[in-house]
């Protein structure tokens, strides 16, 4: 989500925010649909996958230090951020006692940054959606400090590849035994994303004049492993297959990131679709905060909370309506801002 082009506006790149968009409205959209259903099954197949592969695709600097100052200041202050927001929520819903014991629990909770609060690690429950970026800041980290550790390698390519398997299959070792802090364990195996977003930028692939070709292949074999049932969901600590279901991850991301360069060129819808990419963080903490204090069951009723495609449209629209509230409001902030206005004179 926080995965900019390190002060590059290239426009050649703006599929990546198409990208972004099309990822955060499938997340939300996702957790209407069962992972069983149709749509579901293919959300789940490459959503939060393609999150992970953006953010290797733009790690261009191996400087351990720098990645931690830059990547906590895209995560971990929204991620604070977000638990803010929640505790501002607690206050005003449950005024008095329970409200304030509600908001020592959630900072206690961010602490830990579980995706779910179960396994050895009691006192700790889940940080709801936020666990994301506390993982995506360890899985960067970890990322880079192996990438540099690697960097003179003889055989750079396969001992980077060997390395970042045995991880993954320690953090699959892990999950099987609980829920970590910071979900280490998703962190471990999402490295392989990592690593193919970067080796995507570093060999050009997407700028291949046969790409599409590529895109065209991957997509049979996609469609083959869908129907196999399978997919990918991190915080239920579900990926059958393994090793097969990252590999479907990858090349369902890369389908995806193949026709988002098609849709860059339908520029009305795209640009609507760039700025739900460019605004993917802001719109995580409000679906965050709709999906932890909204029931949509007591809202809607039973009837209607069955009818998928409604339920996604609404919950979709009123979170963009928060965002671009936001970001209005941030936009006027800007342009009064007193500091700004001295640094004009």
């Amino acid at each position: 989500m926080d995965s900019k082009s390190d002060g590059s506006n290239n426009s050649r790149l703006g599929y990546m925010d198409t990208a972004k968009g099309i990822a955060i409205a499938a997340v939300v959209v996702g957790h209407v649909y069962t992972s069983h259903s149709m749509p579901g099954l293919v959300i789940f197949s490459f959503h939060m996958p393609l999150f992970f592969i953006i953010s290797g695709f733009f790690v261009k600097n191996l400087n351990l230090q720098r990645t931690v100052c830059k990547s906590a200041k895209g995560l971990l202050i929204p991620y604070v951020a977000g638990t803010v927001m929640e505790m501002l929520a607690e206050i005003f819903l449950n005024p008095g006692k329970a409200g304030l014991d509600n908001v020592k629990t959630l900072f206690v909770d961010m602490i830990g940054g579980f995706c779910k609060g179960l396994g050895i690690f009691p006192g700790f429950h889940d940080t709801c959606l936020l666990w994301f970026l506390p993982c995506l800041f360890a899985t960067r980290v970890v990322f880079v400090f192996l990438m540099k550790l690697t960097e003179k390698s003889k055989h750079q390519w396969a001992v980077r590849t060997i390395i970042f398997m045995l991880f993954t299959f320690a953090g699959m070792v892990m999950s099987a035994t609980s829920y970590y802090p910071w979900s280490m364990e998703i962190a471990f195996i999402t490295l392989p994303l990592l690593y193919f977003g970067y080796m995507l930028r570093e060999h050009k692939v997407l700028e291949n004049k046969h790409r599409f070709i590529f895109a065209g292949i991957a997509l049979v074999i996609w469609v083959i492993m869908l129907c196999q049932g399978l997919y990918i969901e991190f915080a239920m600590h579900y990926w059958p297959g393994a090793f097969l279901t990252l590999f479907e991850s990858m090349i369902a991301s890369f389908v995806v990131l193949c026709f988002c360069q098609l849709l860059d060129k339908v520029a009305v819808i795209n640009k609507a679709i760039r700025w739900v990419g460019r605004n993917s963080l802001v719109i995580l903490l409000f679906h965050n905060l709709e999906a932890r204090y909204v029931s949509w069951m007591n809202i809607l009723g039973p009837v209607m909370i069955e009818k998928k495609v409604f339920v996604s449209i609404l919950r979709l629209s009123l979170i963009l309506l928060a965002t671009g509230a936001f970001c209005a409001l941030r936009y006027l902030w800007k342009k009064i801002s007193p500091k700004r206005t001295l640094s004009k004179a």
